[in-house]
């Protein structure tokens, strides 16, 4: 099977002048998933550049997107824990993954290289990932439960993901790459997995590969696992 990979990512950012210190820009934004498309390519998946810059907007990622048509997206630029679950900031404007529609066609995977996926500080967080916003395709979201270094450096964590993805389930290729490229006691990753039930959940969690994706979940509300 042939894997199709869509990359996305935002490097600069138009906000009100009290926004811009939240909103600066991530100069090396783009290398990690530039360089985890490199690493795919070479193992011969399909590519595909969804949206960049000022033209990555919450449409490009939602119901009907060219997002839904890849298995894996890795997306780039700011990211936010917020109330009602997890928002990336892109150039002009927030956008809610639990906003409707995220996952209805695909991906099966996703990767949210930005900041901050879930606060592990709140007592029952992973409730919020327990809802019918997330589409049926979508099985296993990687990120981090900490800010996440953008640098020249860190950014070979796209590289090194792409080429663990051979060699190990996908939740252990992401806390590889994370810990064999990012200093000690910084960048901590999460994966949260999505199931039928819970059990299913962990069961993606600790057992997806790359090389057979599962099909869509038979439940509207899914189960959820994680590990951090």
């Amino acid at each position: 099977m042939t894997v199709r990979v869509g990359v996305a990512w935002s490097t600069y950012f138009q906000r009100p002048l009290n926004q811009r210190l939240r909103y600066r820009r991530l100069r090396y934004a783009y290398r990690a998933p530039v360089l985890f498309l490199q690493g795919m390519l070479g193992s011969g998946a399909d590519i595909e550049v969804i949206d960049l810059d000022e033209n990555l907007v919450g449409a490009s990622l939602g119901r009907g997107s060219a997002a839904q048509r890849v298995d894996i997206l890795y997306v780039a630029t700011h990211g936010m824990t917020t109330a009602n679950g997890f928002a990336l900031g892109l150039h002009s404007a927030d956008w809610s993954l639990l906003s409707g529609g995220f996952g209805a066609g695909g991906p099966a995977i996703v990767v949210f290289d930005c900041c901050n996926l879930v606060d592990l500080t709140v007592a029952q967080w992973d409730d919020v990932w327990r809802t019918a916003q997330l589409g049926p395709q979508l099985r296993l979201i990687l990120g981090f439960s900490t800010p996440a270094s953008v640098s020249q450096q860190a950014s070979i964590r796209g590289t090194a993901f792409a080429r663990e993805l051979g060699l190990q389930t996908v939740t252990d290729a992401w806390f590889a790459s994370i810990q064999n490229t990012s200093y000690v006691g910084t960048d901590r990753p999460i994966s949260i997995a999505l199931g039928d039930d819970d059990a299913d959940a962990q069961y993606q969690l600790d057992n997806l590969r790359i090389g057979a994706l599962p099909g869509p979940r038979t439940s509207a509300v899914p189960g959820v696992a994680w590990r951090s």
